[in-house]
């Protein structure tokens, strides 16, 4: 091999060296632009576009459904809440937690014998049933009306 061939070579190897440098941060930077971030997510513009259609719907759904509850008259509220209705329970001696459920489910105390009774069984308290003269109400839970019955006077 003589010099200029070497020469044209060592030239040869030079520039494509030159070139892969050149392409590889060329692509590089490239990809930093489009390289998705820590946190961020890419989607397409159409769907970001069906997105922002979507929020802005359930944004005016929010709104109307806000301004029915702001017009509902403060006499449709008070219809709407449930009134406490009290009742004089009257325990006798004899008298099965049972049969003291069926008399607070008939006035409207509780919604289920059944289930007062259950719970008094759970807590093995029917047993501490005391006889006597009780004021209850229909804003009273299980609990506050077990205790208030099983209370020694």
């Amino acid at each position: 091999m003589d010099k200029r061939t070497l020469r044209g070579l060592a030239a040869g190897l030079f520039l494509s060296a030159l070139l892969l440098i050149g392409f590889g941060q060329w692509g590089k930077s490239a990809d930093k632009g489009s390289a998705e971030k820590p946190g961020y997510l890419q989607i397409k513009k159409e769907d970001y576009q069906q997105l922002k259609k979507e929020a802005e719907g359930w944004k005016k759904k929010y709104e109307a459904a806000a301004q029915t509850d702001k017009k509902k008259a403060p006499e449709e509220d008070l219809q709407e809440q449930e009134t406490v209705k009290s009742y004089h329970l009257s325990i006798q001696s004899g008298m099965t937690s049972k049969e003291i459920s069926e008399l607070l489910e008939k006035a409207g105390i509780i919604d289920k014998s059944e289930s007062f009774d259950d719970y008094l069984a759970q807590r093995e308290t029917q047993h501490l049933i005391q006889i006597g003269e009780y004021e209850l109400n229909s804003g009273m839970n299980f609990k506050e009306l077990a205790e208030l019955i099983t209370r020694e006077k």
